[in-house]
């Protein structure tokens, strides 16, 4: 896959279940993504297990894509959410265990 190819390109090609394509798309957005993950999950390998679980969700729902622009923050958001339904559970938990020892 050639660095000059667009977004809207590479999209299209990953659409249509092009394997390479696909791995561009994701050497591209890894990082961020990884970034947005840690800034919720503070364990290095929990974080990276919910940033894999946040990108299949990307990947399976590429189709949706309408606004090739925007992917790169529709993909955060999927990624954002992902992270943050893994460390709301603690906290509940935490919060509702902290309540019957007051």
């Amino acid at each position: 896959m050639s660095e000059n190819q667009t977004i809207q390109e590479l999209l299209t090609k990953a659409k249509q279940r092009d394997i390479e394509a696909a791995k561009e798309i994701l050497r591209r957005i890894s990082d961020k993504m990884y970034f947005i993950t840690r800034l919720y999950v503070a364990d290095h390998e929990q974080a990276r297990k919910v940033e894999q679980a946040g990108l299949k969700k990307v990947f399976s729902s590429l189709k949706e894509v309408t606004n090739p622009e925007w992917f790169e923050c529709w993909a955060a958001e999927i990624v954002r959410k992902e992270a943050i339904a893994h460390v709301l559970p603690l906290e509940e938990s935490t919060t509702n265990s902290n309540m019957y020892t007051e």
